[in-house]
């Protein structure tokens, strides 16, 4: 995992909670394994999990593949993208942090597939 790209690509976020653009930090733990991090509001210490096994995720969830595949990129229009983590703000928001198939424009987008109870 690339934390340092990672941080950079969650900087966009607000923080649900004290809602500031401060950014958020992942710890280097050696010893996570399962490929969940936890990243960290620079202003109010928040934390929201970061869910890394993108393996996993896709076995468990078909319909996120096909999602994928329909995903219009927004730098150069064209469909279908790799998904390289999602994070939970919140309990009833999930985002999604994909790469370009074509142009490799990394972007986000809501996802619209879970709903939280």
């Amino acid at each position: 995992m690339d934390f340092d790209d990672t941080e950079k690509r969650l900087a966009d976020l607000a923080c649900p909670v004290c809602k500031a653009s401060a950014g958020f930090t992942i710890p280097r733990d050696s010893r996570i394994t399962d490929g969940e991090y936890k990243a960290f509001c620079k202003g109010c210490r928040y934390s929201m999990p970061i869910h890394m096994d993108m393996v996993s995720y896709m076995r468990s969830q078909p319909d996120v593949s096909y999602w994928l595949k329909g995903m219009r990129c927004p730098a150069c229009e064209k469909s279908g993208g790799r998904l390289d983590f999602w994070v939970q703000p919140s309990v009833r928001n999930a985002l999604y942090f994909v790469t370009c198939n074509a142009c490799r424009n990394p972007f986000s987008e809501k996802s619209s597939l879970e709903a939280y109870e």
